[in-house]
């Protein structure tokens, strides 16, 4: 394994980046792209274009689930013994068992492009601010977001719920249904959002990140020069960003970035975490496997 250092502006402070890892064969085949993943329940779960639903128990052998929609599905989640998907059209599909899909009446058509559990509530949100919300992922309800800004993504962690979307915007709620708009580190869109190790970090594109212990002060931690980052999981105490062109960067704790080397040059869109694997899901069918977040395994959907 061979490792390069050099170093990369984050804010005003220089952080140490390192490439390290090694890659395989990148085994996308030209299959469908997946744009949203989760792990629950014992299964990897990957939604996107097409109405596409692909289940998997490894993350290495993925099986094509009737999603009875043709519009893209951009993001999913679970929680309480529920999987929720959601995408183009205000379209939100749930499932007990991610393999038999029924869609929920929604309030909106509007695209929703996250979606989030927590405190025993689904959250999604979506263009112009919208958010939406239910506790059985049947009856939904619009909820104001006290932005028209286009939110992207949105987490749950340490009792509060996080969006963020284009221009920076953040918006936060302690119960998914009273919102405020905070004040955002970056003025560049972000897409993906976590929370981890006590930290929410939110990513996006050119390299825009910012992190905040309580969901209400942010610091900018951008990592400057790299490509658009586009999803973001916590597990295993490490942070896992991936974007376009294939990029891959692990960081401990959001102020350390190291770049990992994937061996493909397609976006990956998303990252889960099931026991002893983590699984990335991008452009073109392609999956990437891990065992230790540093040298991954090439496949497809």
């Amino acid at each position: 394994m061979t490792t390069v250092k050099r170093f990369l502006t984050v804010g005003i402070v220089a952080l140490l980046l390192s490439v390290a890892g090694c890659g395989s064969d990148d085994g996308g085949g030209g299959g469908p792209t997946q744009l949203g993943l989760v792990a629950a329940e014992g299964l990897f779960v990957a939604v996107g274009d097409g109405g596409g639903i692909y289940v998997s128990a490894t993350g290495a052998n993925w099986g094509a689930q009737p999603s009875g929609v043709g519009s893209a599905l951009r993001a999913v989640t679970a929680g309480n013994g529920l999987f929720v998907a959601v995408g183009d059209g205000g379209v939100i599909l749930r499932s007990d068992d991610a393999t038999a899909w029924s869609s929920a009446a929604s309030p909106t058509t509007t695209s929703l492009r996250g979606v989030a559990f927590g405190g025993g509530r689904f959250v999604a949100v979506g263009d112009f601010g919208e958010i939406v919300t239910s506790v059985d992922a049947l009856a939904w309800a619009p909820i104001a977001s006290g932005t028209s800004s286009d939110l992207i993504a949105a987490t749950y962690g340490n009792g509060l719920f996080v969006a963020v979307g284009n221009g920076g915007v953040v918006v936060s709620s302690p119960d998914g249904t009273t919102w405020s708009v905070g004040t955002s580190a970056v003025t560049a869109d972000l897409l993906a959002i976590t929370h981890g190790n006590g930290v929410y970090l939110a990513v996006g594109i050119n390299g825009a990140a910012m992190r905040s212990t309580d969901g209400a002060t942010w610091q900018d931690v951008s990592i400057l020069s790299v490509p658009d980052i586009i999803g973001i999981t916590n597990a295993q105490g490490i942070f896992l960003l991936v974007g376009n062109g294939g990029s891959i960067y692990t960081s401990p704790d959001g102020l350390q970035f190291f770049e990992g080397f994937s061996n493909t040059t397609n976006g990956l869109f998303a990252a889960a975490y099931e026991p002893n694997v983590f699984v990335i899901v991008g452009a073109n069918g392609q999956v990437l496997q891990s065992f230790d977040a540093a040298t991954w395994i090439g496949s497809g959907i």
